[in-house]
């Protein structure tokens, strides 16, 4: 019995889950009055969580920016039970009773009245509307993944021979251009020689006067 406890105990050290770090009787206590989930949590949760648990990095395997992810929890399990702030994680990590883990580790930190609001919110049933954060997306929708239908029997022989008759035009093209070509080239040679003549002429002309009359 004794063994099954150290390694529970071992267990949940090396996690991270706190279950013995705090005494819960010294939460914050949740707010009294009804909490409006958009105007009064998501902002708490974009302005301190999100950074570390959004799209760009998920500390511990954990996203809240997203409702169906924020409760499946991360790494450490379930960090919001609704019904239930006193033993939800994230009411432990937020209000900064637990040594080992405190959210947000660094900067903004929860106080007592913001921590009241979630404690409140997650015991009044943690209602999260469908329309408030960001989408999870399916990446196996991605069009790389999905099949290409093959073409049909009709599409295959129109593709094929518009293959053949690309490739013949192309050909046929290149032909012409290869004939148009060298017309040009041999023109310019008989221009380029008839001026090399006339070069040559006008100057042995000056050279040699006597020869020329």
């Amino acid at each position: 019995m004794v063994g099954c406890i150290r390694i529970f105990l071992t267990i949940n050290f090396t996690l991270g889950i706190s279950t013995y770090a705090i005494d819960r009787k010294e939460l914050p206590p949740p707010a009294k009055h009804e909490i409006n989930f958009k105007r009064e949590i998501w902002p708490l949760l974009k302005k301190h969580c999100v950074k570390c648990h959004g799209p760009d990095q998920q500390k511990s395997g954990y996203r809240i920016d997203n409702k169906e992810l924020a409760f499946e929890g991360g790494e450490m399990g379930e960090a919001i039970i609704p019904g239930n702030s006193a033993e939800s994680p994230l009411v432990h990590f937020i209000s900064g009773l637990d040594e080992e883990i405190v959210m947000p580790p660094k900067d903004n930190p929860f106080n007592a009245k913001t921590v009241g609001l979630i404690r409140a919110w997650i015991d009044q049933g943690a209602d999260w509307p469908d329309d408030i954060g960001e989408k999870r997306v399916n990446r196996m929708d991605h069009w790389a993944f999905k099949k290409i239908p093959p073409p049909s029997s009709q599409e295959k022989k129109t593709s094929t021979g518009e293959i053949i008759q690309k490739m013949e035009i192309e050909r046929h093209e290149q032909a012409v251009t290869t004939e148009i070509e060298k017309i040009e080239l041999a023109r310019q040679k008989e221009v380029a020689l008839a001026k090399m003549q006339r070069e040559l002429e006008d100057a042995f002309t000056e050279t040699f006067p006597d020869k020329t009359k």
